[in-house]
């Protein structure tokens, strides 16, 4: 699987927003960390993978990353790039490389924070100049 492709689409495989919580679940599985299932928002984590659903529907995706190992379901395997040790201008100059739109994000950007956002309406944050998370939710996207 592609990172690229879905930091241009905002689809990760099969998972994207506003797709039932079903088809994550018979996909994927029970996830390693939930929420009760009887809440309006339920909280899903699959390794470094987290999904929130509203209303039993995909309202946020978020990949979070911290040192070399990036755990995903097999589903999504990402074996190439990035990781928690990537830094801000190696994959800035990997957006530009291969076409994908992006801005600085000021609202989300301070101190030691940057935010990216990117056309598909990805939020990108860098800690101290470290990748450390890929997020989309539902209000990101017009």
């Amino acid at each position: 699987m592609s990172l690229i492709d879905y930091l241009r689409s905002g689809r990760l495989g099969f998972l994207a927003l506003d797709i039932p919580g079903e088809q994550i679940l018979k996909t994927l599985h029970s996830p390693d960390e939930r929420t009760p299932p009887s809440r309006k928002l339920e909280l899903g984590k699959y390794g470094n993978l987290q999904v929130a659903l509203t209303d039993h529907r995909v309202s946020f995706i978020g990949i979070y990353f911290d040192g070399d190992e990036l755990k995903l379901p097999e589903a999504f395997e990402i074996k190439d790039w990035p990781s928690g040790k990537t830094q801000k201008g190696e994959f800035v100059r990997k957006l530009v490389s291969e076409g994908v739109k992006f801005e600085i994000y000021p609202m989300l950007t301070f101190d030691n924070q940057v935010c990216l956002r990117l056309q598909s309406g990805i939020h990108v944050y860098f800690m101290d100049g470290l990748l450390r998370s890929i997020q989309l939710g539902k209000q990101d996207v017009s």
